[in-house]
């Protein structure tokens, strides 16, 4: 059990850790890092570029237009699922 639990904590902590140190720099709202101008939304910057739940809709149907049609409710054109 022990065991289980180291496992899970590092495993746990490698992929949060690279995640947090990415999403700082919108987080603090910095202006710049390493020279490349970030936009001052913060962390919305992250959430309008987030689209996680597209490529999942792509991996579950196989671009399936009538699949995607009946199992998913996003308010996108089913055509939109091939850009992704």
């Amino acid at each position: 059990m022990r065991a289980k639990v180291k496992n899970f904590a590092a495993v746990l902590a490698l992929s949060l850790i690279p995640t947090l140190l990415i999403w700082l720099p919108f987080l603090l709202k910095l202006s710049k890092f390493w020279g490349i101008p970030l936009p001052q939304t913060g962390m919305a910057a992250i959430v309008a570029n987030y689209d996680g739940p597209l490529f999942l809709v792509v991996a579950k149907t196989f671009y399936n237009l009538e699949q995607i049609r009946l199992s998913f409710s996003f308010p996108l054109p089913l055509e939109y699922y091939a850009a992704h």
